[in-house]
């Protein structure tokens, strides 16, 4: 499965944030799926 993370479950996800759902966890951990992030993701990050 290809999978786009929003901002805030790719930040929740590199930090081991608690508000990441089990479930958001387990596809973002999965081999099978593809994680895609988007490069306005990474300048919404880097301009807060």
């Amino acid at each position: 499965m290809k999978v786009l993370l929003d901002t805030h479950i790719a930040v929740w996800s590199v930090l081991n944030d608690p508000r990441l759902s089990e479930k958001a966890r387990n596809m973002i951990l999965n081999e099978e799926n593809e994680i895609f992030y988007s490069t306005a993701s990474i300048w919404e990050i880097t301009i807060k």
